[in-house]
């Protein structure tokens, strides 16, 4: 029978090469174990570029090193979790533990996708409250109706609807929406929607808008005529992405604000149908 190994006997520098050669969850519980260990841990000096968390029956935690470091961790310089993903019906467990866990941390995004319910996404929304963005992919969410104290959030960005939803989008939820960046798909989209949504904005409306993309779902045709239906505008070209990536010029159409703020908007058809983008400058 093998006896226990004698790892806290070790001297610092000795225990600082067994743990590089750890995984990362042996290290994280080891850290844990007490203030020394913790210390050693952090002396290490490791860094890492991501933390992904999704939350289902378990919250799993996924830590992508940076490129020049593959093996690296140092969950102590940690100031930002950049996903956490909600997939389950239900939460089973109580929203304030995991804000105890991670509240003193700014999360960029929250993901809400397969079966997680709105209650859940609620809770979530409510309890971290650092939150940045809020992308919902899951059909929980097809009724705007219902969470509009989430439309009104001062978010840097906004993404609903998904090919496995029938997000219920209508003129009222996009102007309620208060996101720098805003993107939407969904069926009950139209273009003479759009129209009006941009006649609002030329008023002041969606005055934190910076850009606002309307993905049009069930290949429905979009008229580029209902959408520039009365509005004042100009023909021009101007910097964008192509479908192949690269920078290149596109055709448009800039509109003006009533203060004189001006916006860009494009039509693109592609092999799923029309997207409308609209930049504001």
């Amino acid at each position: 029978m093998s006896s226990p190994f004698p790892l806290f006997r070790l001297s610092e520098k000795v225990l600082k090469l067994v743990i590089q050669c750890m995984e990362y969850i042996e290290i994280i519980g080891l850290s844990l174990l007490s203030t020394k260990t913790k210390e050693i841990v952090r002396r290490l000096d490791y860094n890492i570029a991501q933390i992904d968390m999704t939350v289902e029956d378990v919250i799993r935690i996924r830590f992508n090193a940076s490129e020049d470091n593959p093996t690296s961790l140092y969950i102590f310089s940690i100031e930002e979790i950049d996903n956490i993903s909600f997939a389950n019906e239900t939460c089973v467990f109580d929203m304030r533990y995991l804000q105890d866990a991670i509240g003193r941390l700014n999360i960029h995004t929250l993901l809400f996708k397969d079966f997680c319910s709105l209650e859940c996404a609620q809770l979530a929304v409510k309890h971290l409250t650092s939150v940045r963005s809020v992308n919902a992919y899951c059909p929980s969410f097809d009724d705007p109706s219902q969470y509009r104290n989430i439309l009104i959030q001062n978010l840097d960005s906004l993404v609903l609807g998904h090919e496995d939803m029938f997000l219920k989008v209508g003129l009222d939820d996009l102007l309620l929406m208060n996101s720098k960046d805003i993107s939407i798909q969904s069926p009950t989209l139209t273009d003479k929607i759009v129209n009006q949504f941009l006649k609002h904005w030329i008023k002041g409306s969606n005055p934190r808008m910076k850009n606002a993309v309307f993905e049009f779902a069930d290949n429905q045709v979009v008229s580029e005529e209902i959408i520039l239906k009365g509005l004042r505008y100009r023909e021009v070209l101007f910097d964008g992405v192509g479908v192949d990536g690269d920078n290149e010029k596109i055709e448009g159409y800039e509109i003006l604000r009533k203060d004189g703020t001006a916006g860009t908007l494009s039509i693109d058809q592609s092999f799923e149908g029309y997207d409308v983008h609209f930049n504001v400058l």
